[in-house]
Protein backbone atom coordinates (compact mmCIF):
# COMPACT_ATOMS: atom_id res chain seq x y z
CA UNK A 1 0.00 0.00 0.00
CA UNK A 2 2.91 2.34 0.56
CA UNK A 3 4.73 1.63 -2.72
CA UNK A 4 3.07 4.47 -4.72
CA UNK A 5 3.94 6.96 -1.98
CA UNK A 6 7.52 5.70 -1.80
CA UNK A 7 7.84 5.95 -5.58
CA UNK A 8 6.41 9.49 -5.62
CA UNK A 9 8.91 10.53 -2.96
CA UNK A 10 11.88 8.94 -4.75
CA UNK A 11 10.98 9.89 -8.32
CA UNK A 12 9.45 13.32 -7.82
CA UNK A 13 10.54 14.42 -4.36
CA UNK A 14 6.88 14.55 -3.23
CA UNK A 15 6.29 14.28 0.49
CA UNK A 16 2.92 12.64 1.15
CA UNK A 17 0.52 14.39 3.49
CA UNK A 18 -2.71 13.36 5.12
CA UNK A 19 -5.66 14.25 2.88
CA UNK A 20 -7.95 15.09 5.79
CA UNK A 21 -11.55 14.01 5.54
CA UNK A 22 -11.54 13.96 1.74
CA UNK A 23 -10.04 10.64 0.71
CA UNK A 24 -9.95 11.24 -3.05
CA UNK A 25 -9.95 14.44 -5.08
CA UNK A 26 -12.68 13.37 -7.52
CA UNK A 27 -15.01 11.54 -5.14
CA UNK A 28 -17.58 13.03 -2.79
CA UNK A 29 -18.63 12.10 -0.26
CA UNK A 30 -15.57 9.96 0.30
CA UNK A 31 -13.57 9.94 3.50
CA UNK A 32 -13.69 9.35 7.23
CA UNK A 33 -16.21 11.03 9.48
CA UNK A 34 -16.19 11.48 13.27
CA UNK A 35 -18.40 9.38 15.49
CA UNK A 36 -19.31 9.28 19.17
CA UNK A 37 -16.39 8.40 21.43
CA UNK A 38 -12.71 9.20 21.59
CA UNK A 39 -11.00 8.97 18.18
CA UNK A 40 -13.93 7.03 16.67
CA UNK A 41 -14.47 7.30 12.92
CA UNK A 42 -16.42 5.73 10.08
CA UNK A 43 -15.21 5.54 6.48
CA UNK A 44 -17.86 6.25 3.86
CA UNK A 45 -17.70 6.16 0.06
CA UNK A 46 -20.94 7.25 -1.52
CA UNK A 47 -19.47 9.08 -4.48
CA UNK A 48 -21.13 6.94 -7.18
CA UNK A 49 -24.72 7.78 -8.06
CA UNK A 50 -26.44 4.69 -6.59
CA UNK A 51 -24.74 4.75 -3.16
CA UNK A 52 -25.17 8.53 -3.05
CA UNK A 53 -28.92 8.20 -3.59
CA UNK A 54 -29.12 5.56 -0.83
CA UNK A 55 -27.02 7.67 1.57
CA UNK A 56 -29.13 10.71 0.85
CA UNK A 57 -32.34 8.77 1.53
CA UNK A 58 -30.90 7.39 4.77
CA UNK A 59 -29.51 10.66 6.14
CA UNK A 60 -31.89 13.26 4.68
CA UNK A 61 -31.54 16.76 6.09
CA UNK A 62 -28.80 18.87 4.54
CA UNK A 63 -27.89 16.09 2.12
CA UNK A 64 -31.21 16.76 0.35
CA UNK A 65 -29.91 20.11 -0.91
CA UNK A 66 -30.33 20.19 -4.73
CA UNK A 67 -26.78 21.59 -4.99
CA UNK A 68 -25.60 18.04 -4.27
CA UNK A 69 -27.64 16.40 -7.05
CA UNK A 70 -24.66 15.58 -9.27
CA UNK A 71 -21.07 14.65 -8.57
CA UNK A 72 -19.88 18.05 -9.78
CA UNK A 73 -22.16 19.75 -7.25
CA UNK A 74 -20.93 17.46 -4.50
CA UNK A 75 -17.30 18.19 -5.41
CA UNK A 76 -17.92 21.93 -5.49
CA UNK A 77 -19.76 21.77 -2.17
CA UNK A 78 -17.47 19.17 -0.60
CA UNK A 79 -16.83 21.24 2.52
CA UNK A 80 -20.54 21.73 3.25
CA UNK A 81 -21.30 18.12 2.31
CA UNK A 82 -18.59 16.76 4.62
CA UNK A 83 -19.75 19.05 7.43
CA UNK A 84 -23.36 17.87 7.05
CA UNK A 85 -22.33 14.22 6.97
CA UNK A 86 -20.01 14.69 9.97
CA UNK A 87 -22.85 16.35 11.90
CA UNK A 88 -24.98 13.25 11.20
CA UNK A 89 -22.29 10.70 12.14
CA UNK A 90 -20.87 12.50 15.22
CA UNK A 91 -23.60 11.61 17.74
CA UNK A 92 -23.64 7.93 16.68
CA UNK A 93 -21.36 4.99 17.40
CA UNK A 94 -19.15 4.09 14.43
CA UNK A 95 -20.30 0.45 14.29
CA UNK A 96 -23.94 1.56 14.38
CA UNK A 97 -23.34 3.91 11.43
CA UNK A 98 -21.51 1.12 9.60
CA UNK A 99 -24.36 -1.37 10.08
CA UNK A 100 -27.03 1.16 9.18
CA UNK A 101 -25.32 2.34 5.99
CA UNK A 102 -24.28 -1.14 4.88
CA UNK A 103 -27.88 -2.32 5.36
CA UNK A 104 -28.93 0.56 3.08
CA UNK A 105 -26.34 -0.45 0.46
CA UNK A 106 -23.83 2.31 1.16
CA UNK A 107 -20.14 1.35 1.39
CA UNK A 108 -19.14 2.15 4.97
CA UNK A 109 -16.93 0.68 7.65
CA UNK A 110 -15.99 1.68 11.18
CA UNK A 111 -12.32 2.58 11.33
CA UNK A 112 -10.70 -0.19 13.34
CA UNK A 113 -7.97 0.07 15.93
CA UNK A 114 -5.44 -2.71 16.46
CA UNK A 115 -7.46 -3.80 19.50
CA UNK A 116 -10.62 -3.97 17.34
CA UNK A 117 -8.83 -6.12 14.76
CA UNK A 118 -7.43 -8.44 17.41
CA UNK A 119 -10.98 -9.15 18.65
CA UNK A 120 -12.74 -9.22 15.25
CA UNK A 121 -14.79 -12.47 15.04
CA UNK A 122 -14.22 -12.90 11.29
CA UNK A 123 -10.47 -12.48 11.60
CA UNK A 124 -10.38 -14.77 14.63
CA UNK A 125 -12.26 -17.43 12.67
CA UNK A 126 -9.73 -17.95 9.88
CA UNK A 127 -7.11 -15.22 9.59
CA UNK A 128 -5.09 -15.38 12.78
CA UNK A 129 -3.13 -18.53 13.49
CA UNK A 130 -1.52 -19.79 16.68
CA UNK A 131 2.04 -20.92 16.20
CA UNK A 132 4.68 -22.46 18.41
CA UNK A 133 8.12 -20.88 18.32
CA UNK A 134 11.05 -22.70 19.93
CA UNK A 135 12.41 -19.48 21.47
CA UNK A 136 9.37 -17.24 22.01
CA UNK A 137 6.79 -19.91 22.84
CA UNK A 138 3.21 -19.70 21.61
CA UNK A 139 2.19 -16.68 19.58
CA UNK A 140 -0.45 -15.42 17.19
CA UNK A 141 0.38 -14.33 13.65
CA UNK A 142 -1.64 -13.22 10.65
CA UNK A 143 -2.45 -15.64 7.87
CA UNK A 144 -2.37 -14.81 4.17
CA UNK A 145 -4.23 -11.65 3.19
CA UNK A 146 -5.29 -13.04 -0.18
CA UNK A 147 -7.05 -16.32 -0.83
CA UNK A 148 -7.46 -17.86 -4.24
CA UNK A 149 -9.90 -20.67 -4.99
CA UNK A 150 -7.50 -22.71 -7.13
CA UNK A 151 -4.43 -22.17 -4.97
CA UNK A 152 -5.43 -22.43 -1.33
CA UNK A 153 -2.95 -21.03 1.17
CA UNK A 154 -0.43 -23.29 2.85
CA UNK A 155 -0.81 -23.73 6.57
CA UNK A 156 0.54 -20.73 8.44
CA UNK A 157 3.81 -21.40 10.24
CA UNK A 158 6.45 -19.49 12.12
CA UNK A 159 9.30 -17.76 10.32
CA UNK A 160 12.56 -19.69 10.17
CA UNK A 161 15.42 -18.83 12.52
CA UNK A 162 18.58 -17.34 11.00
CA UNK A 163 20.58 -20.21 9.64
CA UNK A 164 17.94 -22.82 10.42
CA UNK A 165 17.84 -24.13 6.86
CA UNK A 166 21.39 -23.33 5.76
CA UNK A 167 22.49 -26.96 5.54
CA UNK A 168 19.35 -27.96 3.63
CA UNK A 169 19.74 -25.08 1.14
CA UNK A 170 23.44 -25.76 0.59
CA UNK A 171 22.80 -29.45 -0.04
CA UNK A 172 19.58 -29.40 -2.08
CA UNK A 173 19.82 -26.11 -3.96
CA UNK A 174 23.55 -25.48 -4.18
CA UNK A 175 24.72 -29.10 -4.51
CA UNK A 176 27.38 -29.08 -1.78
CA UNK A 177 28.32 -32.41 -0.24
CA UNK A 178 27.82 -32.83 3.52
CA UNK A 179 31.60 -32.92 4.05
CA UNK A 180 31.99 -29.58 2.26
CA UNK A 181 29.29 -28.02 4.42
CA UNK A 182 31.02 -29.36 7.53
CA UNK A 183 34.24 -27.67 6.38
CA UNK A 184 32.46 -24.36 5.84
CA UNK A 185 30.88 -24.63 9.26
CA UNK A 186 34.22 -25.46 10.93
CA UNK A 187 35.80 -22.44 9.20
CA UNK A 188 33.07 -20.19 10.65
CA UNK A 189 31.58 -19.34 7.25
CA UNK A 190 28.10 -20.46 8.26
CA UNK A 191 25.81 -19.21 10.90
Amino acid sequence: FLTPLLYAAQANGEVPSAPGLAGAALRAPHGVYPCMGEDAWVAIDASADAPWARLRAEVGGALSDPAFDGLLGRLRGREALDAALAAWTAPQEATAVERRLQAAGVPAHAVSTARDLAADPELLADHYARIQDPVLGEGVIEGPRLRFSRTPPRPTRRAPRIGEHTREVLETLCGFAPAQIDEMEAAGALR
